[in-house]
């Protein structure tokens, strides 16, 4: 079960409550999924301080196609927008090799909502 907490100004907060005798890599990866979540928040926000970073999840969206593997976010100011996506290197090169195609996914995905003028890759 998982509790997420918001704070008011603050970040969010995950508390997993888990059966120990049930736990094994799919936890493992669950929880390093949401430390490069928030790796790469620090980072967009750093790179990009004077935008705005919404959208940012690293769910699975079958529905969309939208890979687990990827992080995935929208980064704004104004009339300006941008698609974000990161990986956290530990997945392997083999899935590194389709962050191309889920990026087009994503930039698809919001296009739909809003005007983006493309992908960026922090530096």
């Amino acid at each position: 079960m998982d509790l997420r907490a918001r704070r008011f100004g603050k970040g969010e907060a995950l508390l997993a409550l888990l059966d120990r005798s049930r736990v094994g890599d799919r936890l493992s990866r669950r929880v390093e999924q949401e430390q490069f979540l928030e790796y790469f928040r620090r980072l967009l926000a750093r790179e990009f301080h004077s935008w705005s970073l919404s959208q940012l999840s690293g769910r699975a969206d079958l529905e969309h196609s939208l890979s687990p593997l990827f992080v995935r976010g929208r980064l704004s100011r104004g009339q300006q927008a941008w698609a974000v996506i990161g990986a956290p290197r530990s997945i392997g090169q083999g899935a590194c090799d389709q962050i191309l195609s889920f990026a087009l996914i994503w930039l698809a995905r919001i296009s739909h909502q809003w005007l983006c003028e493309g992908l960026r890759e922090p530096e």
